[in-house]
């Protein structure tokens, strides 16, 4: 699971830009979307539904790099010009203007990455996430799941595969979204994962987190400004993110040892569990436990834990491991990012 710095930074994808050119602008006759020299999409201008009104959507990272695998960190700050001139000078040729005042930022993606070892699906981090903070209805649209309900078969994530998690703001705060996602998959990288955890936040989510009343993209492209980005994201991944996760880990554990204190056996009671355990590491831990209470050592439980995954397993049941210490790393790696960021 090992990664760089720059590929573990903390930084800005997309934003949107909303641009009030005034009511005697000319609409535009078609959507203008353009490319960098890559082909990846970098800047999309539309007209808005009030007149004289565009909407510009503008992945930052593909103006200095070939695609957005990266987001837009600290660690790109000498070309945060670079990157305001490119938006200006299309801006200027497309629809005439030339005014830093009107680039009102309404929308911005924050995002990190982790690579993730072979061995390791993302479709369990996924199903994992899934189980500890959403959970999918019927028109498989996802909501978040509420504290304290119990864990029955209408909660659990049904689909082994699971390509991204959307929520939307209204669904975890009215500040932001999030997006959860294979971002090698996305981007068609063949032999390696990265899984990326993006917050999508909204115009109440840019004025709060960099407490002003309009944020311009000039204001945006500066070292502090980011740096009070990350510290929001930092903070909203804690709160929405791996503080579920670990209390849905915590209350798992207890109920899964409950069940094996009644007696029905090992692999029986991980058949009963297997659909809310997308990494093994859970079940282990709960073996062991289990095992200590009755006075046996960690040593026999896990003996007797290689010994039910190997059963499951010869029975054809799926049995993935790794979910809980990748989630684990990428959260220590964005609380060092926060440490980094009040120190720059």
């Amino acid at each position: 699971m090992s990664a760089n710095s720059s590929e573990s930074s903390i930084g800005i994808d997309c934003v949107c830009i909303q641009i009030d050119a005034g009511r005697a602008h000319e609409p535009l006759l078609n959507t203008i979307t353009l490319y960098n020299d890559n082909n990846k999409r970098y800047l999309v201008i539309s007209n808005a539904n009030k007149p004289g009104v565009f909407n510009v959507s503008v992945v930052l990272p593909t103006i200095i790099r070939k695609d957005n695998r990266k987001p837009l960190s600290l660690l790109d700050n000498i070309k945060f010009e670079l990157v305001l001139d490119t938006v200006k000078g299309d801006l200027r040729r497309y629809l005439g203007l030339d005014d830093d005042s009107l680039l009102v930022v309404k929308k911005a993606e924050i995002n990190s990455n982790i690579a993730v070892k072979k061995g390791v699906p993302i479709e369990s981090i996924m199903e994992l996430l899934s189980l500890a903070n959403l959970r999918v209805s019927d028109a498989e649209t996802l909501a978040l799941q509420v504290r304290g309900v119990p864990l029955t078969k209408g909660n659990v994530v049904k689909r082994r595969a699971i390509n991204s998690i959307k929520t939307k703001s209204s669904v975890k705060s009215n500040r932001f979204g999030s997006k959860l996602y294979d971002k090698s998959r996305e981007l068609g990288i063949e032999g390696k994962q990265i899984f990326r955890l993006e917050l999508c936040y909204n115009a109440r989510g840019v004025k709060t987190a960099l407490s002003k009343k309009k944020v311009l993209l000039k204001d945006l492209l500066t070292p502090n400004t980011i740096q009070l980005f990350i510290n929001t994201y930092v903070d909203d991944t804690a709160n929405y993110i791996f503080n579920p996760l670990s209390d849905y880990l915590n209350d798992l554990t207890d109920l899964i040892v409950e069940s094996l204190c009644k007696g029905k056996g090992i692999y029986q009671t991980f058949l009963l569990w297997k659909e809310y355990i997308p990494d093994y590491a859970i079940f282990r831990k709960c073996v062991r436990r289990y095992y200590k209470r009755n006075g046996y050592t960690a040593n026999s439980a896990d003996t007797e834990a290689s010994r039910t995954k190997k059963h499951a397993i010869d029975d054809g049941i799926i049995v993935n491991q790794g979910a809980i210490s990748v989630l684990q790393c990428l959260s220590s790696r964005i609380k060092e990012q926060k440490k980094i960021s009040t120190q720059c």
